[in-house]
């Protein structure tokens, strides 16, 4: 299993259960159907849906995120 998603149906928070990182730093991204702005959640929710699956955008948006935070580490 490389990626989970935990809901209360309202707010989602996203896992990268594969990543060797400590446990506080796996999760990726949170999210809030009532707070966040539409755009927001639309713009990220398609990342999970079944059309962008087979491309793995979520992994690539990811990977970036990984980067600038392995970056702000070195600094």
């Amino acid at each position: 299993m490389t990626w989970c998603v935990l809901s209360n149906g309202d707010h989602y928070h996203f896992y990268k259960a594969s990543d060797p990182a400590k446990a506080e730093e796996k999760i990726f991204w949170k999210l809030s159907l009532t707070e966040d702005s539409p755009e927001e959640v639309a713009q990220f929710l398609r990342l999970i849906s079944r059309e962008c699956v087979g491309d793995n955008p979520l992994e690539q948006f990811w990977r970036q995120r990984a980067l600038d935070r392995d970056v702000k580490a070195a600094l």
